[in-house]
């Protein structure tokens, strides 16, 4: 089943941007399982995005927020050569990037790494002149 999202510009003007950006974004997914990640919804609006990180440490993660897109990198700075014989090596220490597409509403409140775990807390802070308010009809 398809959905022509051309019919929602009847009733969403100004969206035409959001469908443009969702199908680039959705288009340009890369089908990757890593790192795992949680999105946890808290109160009405507000997020954590919770990261496995394993084997990373702080200086070798980045999070930055650039326009509306939350951008979450991991590279490992001292490659060091590994001579160990690994019978099962399941732990990843490859580098990654994840990248998550934000609401313009949504404020990076803060990011913690601890238990080899990363979580960005995510809050939704409506601007003055985002709230509602009455029109003076002329």
């Amino acid at each position: 089943m398809t959905f022509d999202v051309r019919l929602l510009n009847r009733a969403l003007v100004g969206f035409d941007h959001f469908f443009d950006a969702f199908e680039t974004r959705h288009a340009n997914q890369l089908n990757t399982n890593y790192p795992p990640y949680n999105v946890i919804k808290f109160g009405e609006n507000d997020y954590i995005i919770e990261m496995a990180v394993a084997g990373f440490k702080r200086e070798e993660i980045t999070v930055e927020l650039e326009k509306e897109v939350l951008s979450i990198r991991g590279a490992k700075r001292d490659q060091k050569v590994d001579t160990t014989q690994y019978i099962y090596h399941g732990l990843g220490a490859r580098g990654f990037q994840r990248q998550f597409t934000l609401h313009s509403d949504l404020v990076i409140k803060d990011a913690q790494l601890e238990d080899g775990i990363l979580r960005v807390l995510i809050l939704h802070v409506i601007p003055e002149e985002k709230k509602p308010r009455q029109i003076k009809i002329n």
